[in-house]
């Protein structure tokens, strides 16, 4: 285990940043919350009381400005990520990105989700951003070509996506996604049909099986409950990614694919055509 401790900091301490990232990075042995950034110095200021931070702070140069920063955990909302990052990974700092609401710290703010202009988008960029990102991450593949459907059910923000995505060995995606879901209820199933059989997996359940075109069906053991959707990990694994202790478990390759299969897919369902990325 490494001796050294990785000074880390938080851009936008909202719902999920005080919710996973800051519990994260405190729980880690070789970590230090060092600063907290928000819009307005009284959140600021209640932030690092209540965690325990030296620095409380409503300008993000000032915080990227801190010589013992070491890593920053980008918590807003996607409307400004390009440039923050951008920021930060310009003074050679380390950067990673962002149920139930009872007993959380901060409530989410509502235009957060379903205002366009900060969201950029509804269902794809919430939860198809993460999805697209996994096709890469299961193949190893990029996109080269999409077609989406949106149906915005009478409001501003695309609540149906429905993706075809032709990857860039000609293998065909069908991707389909809803914000349009019940509170007691998480789905994300996952079919991939190969040449010797079909994978079957469940991500919100931990099931993976295995059904060969011959034999007899394989199915491996359920994933714990806690262990399906592990908030806390994206910001330990940055800490740990940062100190040369484990590799980068979300490469930068994955979130260029996902966005790429994003812009495209705003754009055909804007125009109604497929759009080629390569």
């Amino acid at each position: 285990m490494s001796e050294k401790t990785l000074n880390a900091g938080i851009i936008g301490a909202g719902w999920w940043a005080t919710f996973a990232h800051i519990p994260a990075i405190q729980s880690h042995p070789n970590a230090k919350l060092l600063a907290v950034q928000c819009r307005t110095q009284d959140k600021a200021d209640r932030v690092v009381k209540d965690f325990d931070a030296p620095h409380a702070l409503t300008d993000i140069e000032d915080l990227l400005n801190l010589p013992e920063l070491d890593a920053v955990v980008i918590a807003t909302t996607p409307n400004v990520h390009y440039e923050q990052a951008k920021a930060a990974l310009a003074k050679g700092i380390n950067t990673s990105p962002t149920w139930g609401m009872e007993g959380v710290y901060v409530e989410p703010n509502i235009g957060s989700y379903n205002d366009p202009a900060i969201a950029g988008g509804g269902q794809i960029y919430c939860q198809v951003s993460h999805a697209a990102a996994y096709i890469t991450f299961l193949t190893g593949l990029r996109p080269a070509e999409v077609y989406a459907k949106f149906d915005f059910a009478g409001i501003p923000n695309d609540i149906y996506d429905a993706l075809n995505i032709t990857l860039e060995n000609g293998a065909l995606v069908n991707l389909a996604s809803t914000g349009a879901t019940p509170a007691s209820e998480f789905n994300y199933e996952v079919r991939v049909y190969g040449t010797k059989g079909i994978l079957l997996l469940e991500l919100w359940q931990g099931t993976l099986s295995y059904v060969p075109f011959e034999g007899e069906r394989v199915d491996y053991p359920k994933i714990d409950k806690d262990d399906t959707y592990p908030g806390q990990t994206p910001a330990l694994n940055l800490i740990d990614a940062a100190l040369g202790l484990k590799p980068n478990g979300s490469d930068g390759k994955l979130g260029l694919a996902s966005m790429e299969i994003i812009e495209a897919a705003c754009n055909s369902a804007k125009d109604g055509v497929p759009v080629k990325i390569r």
